[in-house]
């Protein structure tokens, strides 16, 4: 959801640092700031992330994919043939986290049960 300045009704960039969510208009330097969390910090379910089928062994991919499931490039490649594989269980912040690392890798994963936030933390509008 987009938020707009009170002053000049331009877009607000919105910033998370720890607990803490910053509102700033890039037009006229009006911000705000609040102690609000974000629903994914108050989530307490599981959550998994599966390496889907349809990956290639790409040195970049191998990497991230080593990286997350702590194997070697060996190890990697065996998911990768074996797939779907769990490759990490968390919690939805580390999952966010970890999910967006594999992302920039070009890995295809899917989340189990199904993730409830979009890339900053916030719950998904259902429109």
């Amino acid at each position: 959801m987009k938020s707009t300045c009170p002053n000049c009704g331009a877009d607000l960039d919105t910033a998370y640092q720890a607990s803490t969510a910053l509102l700033s208009c890039p037009n006229c330097g009006w911000s705000i700031a609040s102690t609000r969390y974000r629903p994914i910090v108050d989530d307490v379910e599981t959550y998994s992330i599966i390496l889907e089928p349809g990956n290639e062994a790409q040195p970049t991919i191998l990497r991230a994919i080593s990286r997350l499931a702590e194997c070697n490039f060996l190890g990697a490649r065996e998911l990768i043939a074996t797939a779907p594989a769990v490759l990490f269980t968390g919690s939805a912040l580390d999952v966010l986290e970890k999910t967006s690392e594999l992302e920039v890798a070009g890995v295809t994963t899917s989340i189990s049960p199904s993730f409830p936030y979009d890339s900053s933390g916030e719950l998904k509008s259902e429109n």
